[in-house]
């Protein structure tokens, strides 16, 4: 928490900002419908987020009061893009410390020990949990999966070896997956 003395915010929004919840697990997601205005989760397998995630945050919603048609189901996920696929693996091996349970277990903080746990993160692991693709075909069929799992709200951070061919590749995949 902060303490501001003298804090004034001169230009305040017209509308209320709305509040994206985080939800991965069942509970979470009940709790994001209930209590948020939109469903802010991370990326999990399409079965998952269609069978459990969204329909939670959904029942949550509505006994909230709220209409879940008009509340976002948001994603973030980490992408890598190579034309050499193990490097677009391995561009996704910085995020690797988050897939390693006993990281938030034991409180670890240190970004040395935090590097050691990501480099014992198997490269499937990566594959399974992060986007990674060799061009926007491959990395269209993903955004996909997750729209037909019921996301419709992509934040995408990107982990390219090449960060600018990272955000090119984006030319092509923008008008092949907006409806």
């Amino acid at each position: 928490y902060f303490t501001l003395d003298k804090a004034f915010m001169y230009t305040k929004p017209t509308d209320e900002v709305p509040l994206y919840f985080s939800g991965l697990g069942p509970k979470g997601a009940k709790l994001a419908g209930m209590y948020g205005d939109h469903l802010m989760t991370v990326a999990a397998a399409p079965s998952v987020l269609k069978n459990v995630t969204i329909p939670k945050f959904e029942e949550g919603a509505k006994e909230a009061g709220k209409d879940p048609s008009k509340m976002e189901h948001a994603m973030l996920i980490w992408y890598s893009v190579d034309t050499d696929y193990d490097k677009a693996v391995e561009g996704n091996r910085f995020w690797a410390g988050c897939l390693v349970p006993s990281m938030f277990k034991y409180k670890v903080y240190d970004p040395k020990e935090v590097q050691l746990h990501a480099n014992l993160v198997h490269s499937n692991t990566i594959k399974e949990n992060y986007m990674c693709a060799t061009n926007a075909e491959e990395m269209i069929k993903e955004i996909e999966r997750f729209k037909d799992a019921g996301i419709n709200h992509f934040c995408l951070g990107n982990s390219s070896p090449n960060v600018n061919a990272g955000i090119d590749i984006f030319k092509e995949i923008i008008p092949a997956v907006t409806d």
